[in-house]
């Protein structure tokens, strides 16, 4: 082995070793020295107690990767650098492209997919097969999708319209797999229908599978496809569409508020959705209207959700301030045949689902960490542990500008399960009672 890769296998391990330490902080501190009898190891913050048997074990582990010439990557390869984000400002009225980037640039939709899931059951209402009045059964199965969700239960008798708001409007993954089941008996069947509508509209670089738009490989939307089905959806059921423009609903006795940050806040907003995953970034479909003038935008991949947002509004501004005739028709840009095959996206580096501001429940505390992605990661791992139930949180301290990681809205026995596989592999774990979460000097905060 060259002494070039040797050297670069020795820093690749020093800096995985130094992450490990450098993790959460709980207040203790720890002297260490690196493996490399080379270079010693200045005093790290340590997460709770004395590392365990376990991170020696891990640490083992990884120094064989090394030594046998493996490259050491994140988890679940989330470093990878995302592409570029896609936008487009279509004026609806002249149907003139007024900017746009990347447009035929595919990646995962997230609750984009929800536009789709609207079309499908705004036609099930048109049609007669279903009314917003009629009662649904929730499923254990729609029940049990992962956040955001509406909180239901299986069993639960809720109206159609109630759970077709809540999936819209709060983007409720367990809401949407409900109206997909209400539709179509099944999700597949439902989604089935999505993908019919999809080829009908010439979104032909677009693949649904699911109703909520939760990760699944294979999916995918281009910021073109998704004008193509925004600029649909208005036309086709624009009273129904309306939907899109409350800022909150009601199901089951609880306020659910919309998840889209220009209602409100920016003039003439009227819509459309926003999205969410590790894989697809931050996107947002919006629809403004100034002056007789309809303007939609769309926005994917960006990196965060306030890059998306500033985005998105710039995007707008621009175009009500371009003049009405200008741009290429938009009808008339037909996808470049030339484009390479879609590829499997990675993830945004140093990206962790949800981020709720309001912990609840019982909650896994991960510790609190110097790089966000580092806590990120701890989120990550902790989800797998979890089986996809819970919320995460992940917010930059004001005390001390350490990134705090946790898993809350969990059941007693999910946060134990948590943080008992954390410390099997030595990372910190600490389980927090709901009262403990509510209290406002808790040590977490």
């Amino acid at each position: 082995m060259s002494g070039v890769l040797q050297g670069v296998q020795k820093a690749i391990l020093h800096d995985v070793l130094r992450d490990d330490l450098d993790g959460a902080n709980g207040g203790r501190r720890l002297m260490t020295r690196s493996l490399f009898p080379s270079r010693r190891r200045r005093e790290r913050p340590l997460a709770g107690a004395m590392l365990t048997a376990g991170l020696a074990l891990t640490r083992l582990a990884i120094m064989g990767l090394a030594i046998l010439g493996l490259a050491i990557s994140t988890v679940d390869g989330f470093a990878a650098e995302p592409p570029p984000p896609a936008r487009l400002a279509i004026d609806l009225g002249s149907e003139r492209i007024l900017e746009e980037a990347h447009l035929d640039s595919p990646r995962p939709p997230a609750s984009l997919t929800k536009l789709m899931t609207a079309f499908v059951a705004f036609d099930a209402l048109e049609s007669g097969a279903i009314t917003r009045e009629t009662m649904v059964t929730v499923s254990a199965w729609a029940a049990g999708r992962p956040p955001v969700g509406a909180g239901l239960r299986a069993g639960d008798e809720i109206p159609f319209g109630d759970l077709l708001d809540a999936a819209l409007i709060a983007s409720a993954n367990d809401a949407a797999s409900a109206v997909a089941e209400a539709v179509a008996g099944q999700e597949a069947a439902f989604v089935a229908r999505m993908n019919e509508k999809a080829a009908a509209l010439g979104m032909t670089q677009t693949r649904f599978l699911t109703a909520s738009g939760l990760p699944k490989p294979g999916q995918r939307i281009t910021a073109r496809d998704a004008a193509l089905l925004a600029r649909a959806l208005v036309a086709r059921h624009g009273g129904r569409a309306g939907v899109f423009a409350q800022t909150r609903t009601r199901i089951a006795g609880r306020t659910l508020l919309s998840t889209n940050p220009l209602l409100g806040r920016y003039a003439g907003a009227i819509g459309m959705k926003t999205g969410f995953t590790c894989a697809a970034g931050y996107n947002l479909v919006a629809l403004a209207e100034r002056g007789g003038r309809r303007i939609l935008a769309v926005g994917l991949g960006y990196p965060g959700r306030g890059e998306r947002n500033g985005a998105v509004v710039a995007l707008l501004d621009r175009a009500f301030a371009s003049a009405a005739g200008r741009g290429v028709r938009f009808a008339a840009l037909d996808p470049d045949p030339r484009r390479a095959p879609p590829r499997p996206l990675r993830a945004y580096r140093g990206c962790a689902p949800g981020g709720s501001s309001t912990p609840k429940g019982y909650a896994a505390f991960l510790g609190a960490y110097a790089k966000r992605g580092a806590a990120a990661q701890a989120i990550r791992i902790a989800r797998r542990a979890a089986k996809g139930s819970g919320a995460t949180y992940l917010a930059r301290r004001s005390r001390d500008r350490r990134w705090a990681a946790m898993l809350h809205s969990l059941r007693a026995s999910d946060a134990t399960r948590v943080c008992l596989a954390a410390r099997q592999t030595g990372r910190y774990c600490v389980r927090l009672s709901p009262s403990a979460l509510r209290g406002k000097r808790g040590f977490w905060r």
